[in-house]
């Protein structure tokens, strides 16, 4: 009997062994991605998002058909779908931070000071613009007390808000407009990258940077109205935390991917559903 244990069955042995050890990390790694979407408000925020991208198309639908209104609508209404959003978010999140990362960030967050942020933000995330436009008619009657005011900047600052915001922007524009592309002849599409280069030119970045440096001390100032200074000062030293920050980078760069894949999905739907409509 050949005693000679050859390369091929050591792996065999080591994938009997191992197999399930792995399938648990994996099993471990999701389950703990779920929690992070749900204590980090992220799950709520997402069912705001799809009405807010339908109102961006009915605001900047101009003279458009009515026709071709509702076909964006119908094709943002599917490719931004808080579920198929939420699946796509988790998986990037599990891809961006390892299981102990997710459990320091789980940690905060579960703590008294985390809730009551994370319950802020999902409250701001409902909220629609007329709330915010009075509260900002409010601040100039009566200024926010400095010390606020700075808390709040280091909050921007943390959260790295402003290079959120815009890089936020231009996706949910790129789906607009791959939406509105995708209905011309195909000889006539302008097609991504060209759509992109005229976006930034109507949007540049300097005039962006200025436009959400006056805007967001204003956002954040409604979405942690009822947090004290004390509380915002002990979120943003965890955001400049190295946890903190893996966390916040994580999911900053998860939530535009999932975006920027929406906004491509946008446009598939909106060619596919003129072709319907056109049989």
């Amino acid at each position: 009997m050949n005693k000679t244990i050859t390369a091929a069955r050591l792996l065999c042995l080591a994938t009997v062994f191992f197999a399930p050890v792995a399938n648990a990390q994996a099993n471990e790694s999701a389950g703990t991605v779920q929690q992070l979407m749900v204590r980090s408000g992220m799950s709520t925020q997402l069912r705001g998002l799809t009405d807010q991208i339908v109102a961006e198309i009915r605001q900047h639908s101009g003279n458009l058909d009515a026709r071709v209104v509702a076909v964006l609508v119908d094709a943002a209404k599917h490719a931004f779908r808080p579920d198929v959003l939420h699946e796509d978010i988790s998986v990037r999140v599990g891809k961006k931070m390892t299981v102990a990362d997710m459990k320091a960030a789980l940690a905060w967050l579960e703590s008294d000071v985390g809730r009551r942020v994370t319950r802020a933000e999902e409250l701001a995330a409902t909220a629609d613009q007329k709330r915010i436009g009075e509260f900002a008619e409010g601040l100039k009657a009566k200024p926010q007390p400095a010390k606020r005011q700075n808390a709040l900047a280091d909050l921007i600052t943390a959260t790295a808000a402003v290079r959120t915001a815009i890089a936020v922007a231009e996706t949910m524009a790129l789906g607009v407009a791959l939406g509105m592309d995708s209905l011309q002849p195909r000889e006539q599409r302008a097609g991504e990258a060209v759509l992109l280069g005229r976006i930034r030119q109507a949007m540049p970045e300097d005039k962006m940077q200025a436009f959400f440096g006056q805007y967001l001390p204003v956002a954040f100032g409604y979405t942690y109205r009822g947090i004290s200074e004390e509380d915002l000062a002990r979120y943003t030293a965890f955001l400049k935390s190295p946890a903190g920050k893996r966390y916040q980078d994580a999911m900053s760069a998860a939530f535009i991917e999932g975006l920027a894949r929406s906004s491509r999905q946008m446009g598939e739907f909106a060619a596919q559903r003129q072709r319907q409509a056109k049989l």
